[in-house]
Protein backbone atom coordinates (compact mmCIF):
# COMPACT_ATOMS: atom_id res chain seq x y z
CA UNK A 1 0.00 0.00 0.00
CA UNK A 2 3.20 2.06 0.71
CA UNK A 3 4.24 1.73 -2.59
CA UNK A 4 1.18 2.71 -4.29
CA UNK A 5 0.79 5.99 -2.36
CA UNK A 6 4.52 6.58 -3.14
CA UNK A 7 4.00 6.12 -6.73
CA UNK A 8 0.17 8.21 -6.88
CA UNK A 9 2.00 11.24 -5.34
CA UNK A 10 3.53 11.76 -8.58
CA UNK A 11 0.39 11.48 -10.15
CA UNK A 12 -1.90 14.39 -11.32
CA UNK A 13 -5.24 14.50 -9.80
CA UNK A 14 -7.28 13.73 -12.90
CA UNK A 15 -5.58 10.55 -13.63
CA UNK A 16 -6.49 10.02 -9.96
CA UNK A 17 -9.72 10.54 -10.06
CA UNK A 18 -10.14 8.44 -13.41
CA UNK A 19 -9.39 5.51 -11.38
CA UNK A 20 -11.25 5.87 -8.34
CA UNK A 21 -14.34 6.31 -11.16
CA UNK A 22 -12.75 3.19 -13.20
CA UNK A 23 -12.21 1.42 -10.09
CA UNK A 24 -13.65 -2.08 -11.63
CA UNK A 25 -10.67 -1.92 -13.79
CA UNK A 26 -8.07 -1.90 -10.70
CA UNK A 27 -6.91 -3.16 -7.81
CA UNK A 28 -9.02 -2.37 -4.83
CA UNK A 29 -6.02 -1.64 -3.09
CA UNK A 30 -4.76 0.54 -5.65
CA UNK A 31 -8.40 2.41 -5.77
CA UNK A 32 -7.94 2.89 -2.36
CA UNK A 33 -4.46 4.68 -1.83
CA UNK A 34 -6.06 6.89 -5.22
CA UNK A 35 -8.54 8.13 -2.54
CA UNK A 36 -6.09 8.61 0.69
CA UNK A 37 -3.57 10.94 -2.12
CA UNK A 38 -6.98 12.80 -3.38
CA UNK A 39 -7.64 13.41 0.33
CA UNK A 40 -4.20 14.37 1.19
CA UNK A 41 -4.95 16.71 -1.98
CA UNK A 42 -7.67 18.01 -0.26
CA UNK A 43 -9.35 18.09 -3.98
CA UNK A 44 -12.70 19.48 -3.03
CA UNK A 45 -15.68 18.46 -4.10
CA UNK A 46 -16.47 21.09 -7.41
CA UNK A 47 -13.47 19.37 -9.03
CA UNK A 48 -14.45 15.90 -8.68
CA UNK A 49 -18.49 16.87 -10.39
CA UNK A 50 -16.51 18.96 -12.57
CA UNK A 51 -14.40 15.48 -14.04
CA UNK A 52 -17.55 13.59 -13.37
CA UNK A 53 -19.07 15.54 -15.88
CA UNK A 54 -16.11 15.46 -18.61
CA UNK A 55 -15.66 11.83 -17.69
CA UNK A 56 -19.07 11.26 -18.29
CA UNK A 57 -19.34 12.64 -21.67
CA UNK A 58 -16.30 11.67 -22.52
CA UNK A 59 -18.04 8.27 -22.14
CA UNK A 60 -21.04 9.17 -24.10
CA UNK A 61 -19.32 10.90 -26.87
CA UNK A 62 -17.13 7.47 -27.56
CA UNK A 63 -20.56 5.35 -27.37
CA UNK A 64 -22.53 6.97 -29.51
CA UNK A 65 -19.24 7.14 -31.73
CA UNK A 66 -19.15 3.36 -31.26
CA UNK A 67 -23.16 3.12 -32.05
CA UNK A 68 -22.87 4.97 -35.04
CA UNK A 69 -19.64 2.80 -36.11
CA UNK A 70 -21.64 -0.48 -35.82
CA UNK A 71 -24.94 1.33 -37.69
CA UNK A 72 -22.50 2.10 -40.75
CA UNK A 73 -21.09 -1.21 -40.81
CA UNK A 74 -24.39 -3.12 -40.53
CA UNK A 75 -25.94 -0.64 -43.51
CA UNK A 76 -22.74 -1.64 -45.21
CA UNK A 77 -22.92 -5.38 -44.85
CA UNK A 78 -26.35 -4.91 -46.10
CA UNK A 79 -25.56 -3.09 -49.06
CA UNK A 80 -22.79 -6.19 -50.01
CA UNK A 81 -24.96 -7.88 -49.40
CA UNK A 82 -27.75 -6.96 -51.39
CA UNK A 83 -25.09 -6.12 -54.30
CA UNK A 84 -23.69 -9.74 -54.57
CA UNK A 85 -27.68 -11.23 -54.61
CA UNK A 86 -27.86 -9.12 -57.89
CA UNK A 87 -24.65 -10.20 -59.27
CA UNK A 88 -24.05 -13.63 -58.21
CA UNK A 89 -23.44 -15.76 -60.86
CA UNK A 90 -23.99 -19.26 -58.38
CA UNK A 91 -27.21 -19.10 -58.40
CA UNK A 92 -29.39 -22.17 -58.41
CA UNK A 93 -30.58 -23.09 -61.37
CA UNK A 94 -29.98 -21.73 -64.95
CA UNK A 95 -28.58 -18.18 -65.07
CA UNK A 96 -30.59 -15.62 -66.29
CA UNK A 97 -30.61 -13.02 -69.16
CA UNK A 98 -30.26 -10.67 -66.37
CA UNK A 99 -27.96 -12.40 -64.65
CA UNK A 100 -25.23 -12.72 -67.31
CA UNK A 101 -25.73 -9.46 -68.25
CA UNK A 102 -24.62 -8.76 -64.85
CA UNK A 103 -21.44 -10.95 -64.55
CA UNK A 104 -20.20 -9.85 -67.74
CA UNK A 105 -20.87 -6.33 -66.87
CA UNK A 106 -18.78 -7.09 -63.33
CA UNK A 107 -15.99 -8.51 -65.37
CA UNK A 108 -15.44 -4.94 -67.45
CA UNK A 109 -15.35 -3.32 -64.44
CA UNK A 110 -12.44 -5.49 -62.98
CA UNK A 111 -10.59 -5.19 -66.29
CA UNK A 112 -11.32 -1.24 -65.92
CA UNK A 113 -10.02 -0.76 -62.84
CA UNK A 114 -7.13 -2.97 -63.67
CA UNK A 115 -6.18 -0.80 -66.64
CA UNK A 116 -6.41 1.98 -64.38
CA UNK A 117 -4.49 0.73 -61.27
CA UNK A 118 -1.59 -0.28 -64.33
CA UNK A 119 -2.17 3.28 -65.70
CA UNK A 120 -1.79 5.44 -62.47
CA UNK A 121 1.36 6.79 -62.80
CA UNK A 122 -0.24 8.59 -66.10
CA UNK A 123 -3.37 9.50 -64.21
CA UNK A 124 -0.97 11.41 -62.24
CA UNK A 125 0.77 13.03 -64.36
CA UNK A 126 -2.39 14.47 -66.34
CA UNK A 127 -4.19 15.83 -63.59
CA UNK A 128 -0.87 17.19 -61.69
CA UNK A 129 1.64 17.60 -64.28
CA UNK A 130 1.94 20.61 -66.41
CA UNK A 131 -0.92 21.53 -68.74
CA UNK A 132 1.37 23.20 -71.49
CA UNK A 133 2.68 19.64 -72.00
CA UNK A 134 -0.77 17.61 -71.86
CA UNK A 135 -2.64 16.44 -75.28
CA UNK A 136 -4.96 14.20 -76.15
CA UNK A 137 -2.80 11.46 -77.47
CA UNK A 138 -1.80 10.31 -73.90
CA UNK A 139 -6.06 9.10 -73.92
CA UNK A 140 -4.62 6.94 -77.06
CA UNK A 141 -1.85 5.31 -74.47
CA UNK A 142 -4.74 3.92 -72.55
CA UNK A 143 -6.84 2.11 -74.81
CA UNK A 144 -4.12 0.65 -76.70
Amino acid sequence: MKDLQERFKSLDSVRLLKIIEESHKYDPMAVEAAKLELSARSVNDEEVKSFKLAYHAAKDKEKNRKNSLDEFEQKTKKTGSAILAIINPLREGPISTKGKVNLFTLGFIILAILKIKSSFHLFKFIFRGNQDDFDLSTFLYLYT
